[in-house]
């Protein structure tokens, strides 16, 4: 099963993949309205953050990304020692 999260307001929705892209859906027009890549591997976990400015990922690949939404643009990265669930 693939990972959901709704951001604060619930206008958006963010889907993990199994390709390694995090998709984030506007609930509005009902079309995808960012597509952040990075991830090698398997997307395991997203969750906006409490003001639904950045969006976290994890991977099978062992990184935990941060995102920031209204740039569309990757902000930070993490290397852990086993996959993220």
């Amino acid at each position: 099963h693939a990972p959901v999260a709704f951001d604060g307001g619930g206008a958006r929705l963010a889907t993990a993949s199994e390709f390694g892209m995090v998709g984030i859906w506007d609930l509005g027009s009902q079309k995808r309205w960012r597509e952040f890549r990075g991830h090698t591997n398997h997307v395991t976990s997203v969750a906006f953050s409490p003001d639904s400015a950045m969006l976290v990922s994890g991977s099978r690949d062992g990184t935990v990304r941060v995102w920031d939404v209204e740039r569309g643009c990757e902000v930070h990265s993490l290397r852990t020692m086993s996959m993220v669930r």
